[in-house]
């Protein structure tokens, strides 16, 4: 076969591969809800384009938003146009992939096709592939300076008859290197392996690349790298080390914690699921057969080369092994720069393989049916996955304004949404409440400022209160001049409406007798009905400090006990937990209950019940108000 044969024939299927990975990125790319970091990356691409690389507004550098920004404005920011960057990242990545297999072995060039088929398949640089964010781009920058790397070593081992060629292979090695830097902080782990490999150039007997002036330039290139990067190292170092951005308190580090890391980092490398069940771990122990072996393979033709991919791959590992101890929290996707040097490495093996003709094809097939089934089973799985998957925040909102009636405003309680709630930017009038305001001495003049003449009143909770409102201060303040009539948890935290009409102030509080445990009476009521809202008000007394927290069941049942309608919560939106109350204290609570629109005419009974959370366990109920020993009767009234 001649070489132009060869050669169309190679292309040919390396684009069959990259149409692979495209299809397998484009699929549903559009389907899924925006998430919070992607909302906050649309966030940052609707400031002018410089004000985009300004240090202090994202953890991470700011090339992957430069690039959005600018394919942004060519596709959209619709959930598609926002992700198509990612997507066109992780293609490129393959592509990267496929020409560094062909540069580690020239003479092999399947091994840079398997290599890049695997990467096209990667569950997880799928998945990345699918969000707005930086992943695809490291690992794309990540390859190209690892592929540039080579790339100069070789031109360095050859006669220098064209020293432009290795000019320009030191221009490719820095451009690509320096982007990698200004993409993410895992590039450095990519960085280091070379910079070992070049130290083991100059120590080790063989290893002739890097010697004398070449390790010299070598490590000066290095020098001026981190002196192009050290302007943003020192804009940035303080936001870095701000207490958002560093949670390691309470948590303490240990050895069974770095192996469970260092399993789901392989996990995400071979199958793209969490570590955990048997298929997930025989496709990690497969694929690192498929590595060693592959390893071996390659050291038989290259040492230094061999030592890179193994160092990529081992000092990335090794590093967010570590790294994860330092902090409180771990995501596989930080890991996920290794992936390719993962694939080179399975790819490798299955080459060598191949050299055992059909006794070494069944074996390879057998080591890789677990990496593909458990990897395909993962995509599968993601690709079924609800628009919600990612966020339900715009769903939640979707559902708020079906709800909204005239009069209706909207408080976003922590500044955490204040991406989502622009980006998804609802039709009712909407506030973000100022955190410092609302934890100070006039918060209650301060939300009657906000709130002002509004009827009812949406509040969208989000993320833990403990960073925004630790005391629970707004729910408190609502549900004092309100009634708490709907709500319903979402993905982020939770919603609530408050009817701030006081139709129930005209009513009398009429006594009640009914004890829940030893702790908690439920002295007396109030009650009242406009239409389908039945707005009813407790007044507890504390006899004792109860030893659990309860939440309030208030339930509205039919002649015959069958449930209609209820509304639940905790006492004062979370501000009176039930562990807080000291003997003596009256807790006065208010709720609002929607009745059905089919609800047939009759006779019905408000009942109340405490029980625990999530355990569903009631309090024992006595007295003269009891209805049944786990429930007390309130009050009576007829419909319509």
């Amino acid at each position: 076969m001649s070489r132009k044969l060869r050669c169309l024939r190679f292309y040919l299927a390396a684009a069959g591969v990259l149409l692979l990975a495209f299809g397998l990125r484009v699929h549903t790319l559009g389907v899924k809800a925006i998430s919070g970091d992607e909302a906050f990356g649309w966030m940052m691409i609707q400031q002018p384009f410089f004000d985009v690389l300004r240090p202090q507004q994202d953890l991470h550098p700011p090339l992957y938003h430069a690039a959005e920004w600018w394919l942004a404005r060519l596709v959209g920011d619709t959930p598609f146009g926002l992700r198509f960057a990612a997507l066109i990242f992780g293609v490129l990545a393959v592509a990267v992939t496929i020409a560094i297999g062909w540069r580690l072995i020239p003479t092999r060039r399947t091994f840079g096709l398997i290599a890049g088929g695997l990467l096209a398949v990667s569950p997880i640089n799928i998945y990345w592939s699918q969000d707005a964010r930086l992943y695809t781009l490291l690992v794309l920058t990540t390859a190209m300076s690892t592929w540039a790397f080579i790339r100069l070593s070789v031109r360095l081992s050859q006669p220098p008859r064209a020293d432009h060629r290795r000019w320009g292979a030191w221009l490719a090695y820095f451009i690509t290197t320096l982007a990698a830097m200004y993409t993410q902080y895992g590039a450095f782990w990519v960085i280091g392996a070379q910079n070992v490999v070049v130290l083991l150039s100059v120590t080790l007997p063989g290893w002739t690349i890097w010697r004398g002036r070449r390790a010299l330039v070598w490590f000066a290139g290095q020098i001026l790298l981190a002196l192009i990067y050290l302007p943003w190292v020192l804009a940035q170092i303080g936001f870095l080390a701000s207490p958002q951005n560093v949670r390691a308190e309470g948590f303490t580090p240990s050895f069974a914690g770095m192996i469970a890391v260092a399993e789901t980092i392989l996990a995400s490398w071979v199958s793209g699921a969490a570590a955990g069940g048997p298929l997930t771990a025989l496709a990690i122990a497969a694929g690192l057969i498929l590595a060693v072996i592959g390893g071996a393979w390659i050291w038989r033709r290259s040492r230094w080369q061999a030592a890179l991919i193994a160092l990529w791959a081992g000092l990335t590992l090794l590093v967010i092994v570590l790294f994860s101890q330092l902090i409180d929290y771990f995501e596989p996707r930080f890991a996920i720069a290794g992936t390719v040097a993962f694939v080179l490495l399975a790819a490798a093996g299955i080459m060598a393989l191949l050299k055992w003709r059909w006794i070494g094809g069944l074996v390879g097939a057998a080591l890789l049916a677990p990496l593909l089934i458990a990897g395909a089973a993962a995509s599968v799985g993601w690709y079924q996955q609800p628009p919600t998957a990612k966020s339900d925040y715009g769903d939640m909102l979707a559902q708020i304004t079906e709800r909204t009636q005239p009069g209706d405003m909207i408080l976003f309680s922590n500044p955490g949404q204040i991406a989502l709630m622009t980006y998804y930017a609802p039709p009712t009038p909407h506030t973000l409440l100022d955190v410092g305001a609302v934890n100070s001495p006039g918060t209650a003049d301060y939300l009657a400022e906000v709130v002002g003449p509004a009827a009812r009143v949406w509040l969208v909770e989000f993320g833990d209160p403990i960073g925004f409102d630790a005391l629970r201060l707004v729910p408190n303040w609502l549900t004092a001049r309100g009634f708490r009539t709907w709500a319903f948890d979402y993905a982020g935290g939770q919603v609530a409406l408050y009817d701030l009409r006081a139709a129930a102030q005209a009513a009398e509080w009429q006594p009640l007798d009914a004890r829940f445990g030893d702790a908690i009476r439920l002295a007396a009521y109030r009650l009242a009905r406009e239409g389908d809202l039945v707005r009813l008000s407790l007044r507890w007394h504390a006899l004792e400090t109860p030893e659990v927290n309860y939440h309030v069941g208030n339930y509205i049942l039919d002649a015959d006990g069958v449930l209609v309608a209820q509304n639940d919560g905790v006492p004062r939106g979370g501000a009176a937990p039930t562990t807080a109350w000291q003997p003596g204290d009256v807790i006065e609570d208010n709720y609002a209950i929607t009745l059905p629109p089919d609800l047939a005419a009759g006779r019905y009974t408000v009942a109340v019940a405490l029980y625990t959370f999530p355990e569903l366990i009631r309090a024992p109920v006595s007295g003269a108000d009891t209805r049944t020993p786990e429930d007390a009767l309130v009050a009576t009234f007829s419909y319509p």
